[in-house]
């Protein structure tokens, strides 16, 4: 094959390639971004308080509190309140 009809394929190549991209980035579709609500709005406030009552709601809000630390206040109200274990090793000492 010749030189310049490797040029000419490469050539044309390179414009398919070029307007293959061309159309790409033509037709993708571009997401539109969500308008940014407000932090605090004082029209949110009665929805706020019919949430409090919501149970599902305050656990959604408030299960990494209770998980990290209601079971850690019931261990240590546990081993120190009476009668109390003589010690801390009794949580694990499974032998006895």
């Amino acid at each position: 094959m010749s030189r310049s009809i490797q040029k000419i394929i490469i050539l044309s190549f390179k414009r398919q390639r070029e307007s293959i991209n061309y159309y790409i980035r033509i037709e993708m579709p571009v997401p539109r971004r969500r308008n940014a609500s407000s932090g605090f709005s004082i029209t949110k406030i009665p929805s706020m308080a019919l949430k409090l009552f919501d149970a599902d709601f305050i656990f959604q809000k408030t299960k990494l509190a209770i998980f990290y630390g209601f079971a850690p206040a019931v261990v240590y109200l546990g081993m120190t309140k009476e009668p109390c274990p003589s010690s801390w090793f009794e949580l694990i000492n499974i032998l006895e």
